[in-house]
């Protein structure tokens, strides 16, 4: 093993007062300490430090001899090695690039009593008994909810989808729900006589089996959404505004205020005083559950909510004003992130850069 350097050597380095060739000698003594390249924890080099310098010495008597005269100078070693291991450790993990955030996945946690389930650890045709329920992973990976026999009357189940996590749901009363990332469902385990109840809190895509004795109400953020049987999208987040886009059927959409009946490609904006009535839909609107990331039109603060939430990052705007850019586009929802950035980035406009998963929006 290379001698370990002197005690003056290795305050000076402590104090930063060491010159390049100095702290390339200590450096250099670091890489050459015989140690096992598994270790990766402070304790676990000490503790080898501790043995090399000890095997640095001819015999026991020795090492008692030298003891005293060496303690300080060990002690500043094993200091100055967690520097130095720290440091390079540092600076020899690769960043993370926007190449390598990969897009999110069919991830969920559901919800009963006291009981949980991870649904993407299911197998295809799995079957999963719960304390009221039984849910049943099917082959496309939609999950089927059914309720069993002496359900507790008001129990409800909640499905919770992660940022980067989507899921698919098919309920007891035939209709489906596709939760968007960072998103949460509530339904009763049994749904009332007259009506269907669900919570939303985030982004999902409805299908209700129709049934005009049965309506199915969806509450979310500062509205309820009424519906015999559609297709319809409400985004409801709590940083954003509420939006109803309805594809096909008829809903209606109310506040405490204010009622709107929506026909198919027409959508309410609800920014938590005033429901808006748009007459054209936007397909961006509804795009994400067929694997897309699309905008029209769209500012850039909204788009970023979006590639967030689906590739689990932090977005920070360098200049507040470029939020409300607004950008046309759509980019498959499968890809690294890096494809997202390139498209936005080739209008010329915006610039990212990404560390630690925080992503920064400079101007071009």
């Amino acid at each position: 093993m290379k001698e370990m350097p002197n005690k003056v050597l290795l305050q000076k380095y402590l104090a930063g007062k060491a010159s390049p060739l100095e702290r390339e000698a200590v450096a250099r003594w670091y890489t050459e300490l015989q140690y096992d390249s598994t270790v990766t924890s402070y304790e676990e080099v000490q503790e080898t430090v501790w043995q090399n310098i000890l095997i640095q010495t001819k015999s026991k008597k020795k090492v008692r001899t030298l003891y005293m005269k060496y303690a300080a100078a060990i002690v500043l070693a094993l200091v100055s090695l967690a520097v130095i291991f720290f440091q390079l450790q540092e600076t020899t993990t690769p960043p993370l690039s926007a190449q390598q955030v990969r897009p999110g996945s069919n991830k969920a946690v559901l919800y009963l009593d006291q009981d949980s389930v991870v649904l993407s650890d299911l197998d295809s045709g799995e079957v999963k008994i719960l304390k009221y329920a039984q849910v049943t992973k099917l082959g496309d990976g939609t999950i089927a909810y059914q309720t069993l026999a002496n359900v507790a009357p008001g129990t409800w189940t909640k499905l919770s989808t992660p940022t980067g996590g989507q899921f698919k749901i098919l309920l007891s009363d035939g209709s489906t729900v596709m939760l968007n990332a960072a998103s949460t469902l509530e339904f009763p385990n049994v749904f009332a006589s007259d009506i269907r109840t669900v919570k939303l809190d985030g982004e999902a895509f409805f299908e209700v089996s129709h049934n005009p004795e049965k309506p199915f109400i969806v509450e979310s953020k500062n509205q309820k959404t009424k519906v015999l049987g559609t297709k319809f999208n409400i985004s409801s987040y709590a940083d954003s505004k509420t939006t109803t886009s309805l594809v096909e059927g008829k809903i209606e959409v109310s506040t405490a205020n204010q009622r709107i009946v929506l026909r198919p490609g027409e959508q309410t904006i609800n920014d938590g005083n005033q429901l808006t009535h748009l007459k054209a839909l936007s397909k961006a609107d509804t795009d994400w559950k067929d694997g897309h990331l699309s905008f029209e039109s769209k500012p850039l603060g909204e788009i970023m909510q979006s590639v967030a939430k689906w590739y689990d990052i932090t977005v920070f705007f360098e200049e507040p004003e470029l939020m409300t850019k607004t950008f046309t586009g759509s980019v498959p929802r499968n890809k690294p992130l890096d494809e997202i950035l390139q498209a936005l980035t080739l209008t010329g406009e915006v610039h990212f850069h990404l560390k630690d998963r925080k992503l920064t929006v400079t101007a071009n």
